[in-house]
């Protein structure tokens, strides 16, 4: 059975799915978040929305090339920088 490793990141506008196996990318999949026209960015829950609205329209394309894998380990990102004060709602999704 090949192992394989999921990756998600809910960053600022972009959410992101990989999948990987020893040797390689199996899938990746990235889905830019929506600013309204004329706005000069997005509030926190609002990103926060998007991102759960994403993962789950992204989610059955990626297990659909788990074939005969099983995911080893999952990877996720957890706020912008390796500090305790960096802290971003869109990272809790």
């Amino acid at each position: 059975m090949n192992r394989l490793f999921l990756g998600v990141d809910t960053s600022c506008y972009t959410t992101s799915l990989a999948l990987a196996d020893e040797s390689g990318i199996v899938y990746d999949e990235r889905t830019v978040l929506t600013v309204p026209l004329g706005e000069r960015g997005l509030r926190q829950s609002d990103g926060v929305f998007q991102h759960t609205r994403n993962l789950g329209a992204m989610l059955p394309g990626l297990f659909s090339h788990l074939g005969d894998g099983r995911i080893a380990a999952i990877g996720v990102s957890a706020r912008p920088k390796d500090e305790e004060s960096s802290y971003m709602p869109v990272f809790i999704s």
